[in-house]
């Protein structure tokens, strides 16, 4: 009977061993993976970072367009203007008797 005790005191211990083993290789594992979690948390933030930065540009870019296009709308109007203009002193000088070949020479 004392065997026997003896034998499964062994068995016992041989378990905890193992188990013990097993929990400091589960805890390994645990801190192992916090650092990758940590390490792919600050991977996010400076992505979140870069996105911010991105769309600001983005804005930026997208005002400066506008700006163009006014300007562009500005001068297409004043081009308008001036051939209106020249069409109408083109006219006049027709009138006057004088024709823009005439000038040119």
């Amino acid at each position: 009977q004392l065997a026997a005790a003896e034998k499964a005191g062994e068995m016992n211990k041989e378990k905890f061993h193992k188990a013990v083993k097993k929990g400091k290789g589960i805890q390994e594992e645990k801190v192992k993976l916090q650092g990758q979690l940590s390490e792919e948390q600050s991977k996010s933030k400076e992505l979140e970072g870069r996105v911010e930065v991105a769309e600001e540009k983005g804005k930026e870019m997208v005002s400066t367009l506008q700006e163009q296009e006014s300007k562009i709308k500005a001068l297409e109007e004043s081009l308008a203007e001036t051939e209106g203009r020249a069409s109408e002193l083109s006219k006049e000088m027709e009138k006057g008797g004088v024709n823009a070949s005439e000038l040119e020479e």
